[in-house]
């Protein structure tokens, strides 16, 4: 399956070289495209959580960018991450590979 995230751009943006353009990429952000093919299971999970979380597949794929950032930048900085599931006392260690 196929998902396209955008922040109402409908044309892919290319890095700009002029230096006037320079100063403008600390005042606004510029929306990228961008393509992705999914499994069928990655694309449901990102329905159910377009569904459960009331928000749009841009959103939801920007968050779940962010978590794994801070997620591997935690781990890659010699922290730790873990995880309870409710009603187990069982605390879990995340890794990522």
């Amino acid at each position: 399956m196929s998902v396209v995230a955008s922040n109402h751009s409908t044309a892919p943006t290319a890095p700009s070289t002029s230096t006037a353009d320079a100063g403008r990429a600390d005042q606004e952000e510029v929306p990228r495209r961008l393509v992705v093919e999914m499994s069928r299971q990655s694309a449901q999970d990102l329905g159910e959580m377009v569904t459960v979380e009331e928000l749009n597949k841009t959103t939801v794929i920007n968050r779940a960018i962010q978590l794994y950032a801070l997620v591997r930048r935690t781990l890659n900085d010699g922290g730790k991450v873990y995880i309870q599931e409710p009603g187990s006392d069982e605390i879990q260690r995340i890794r990522l590979l």
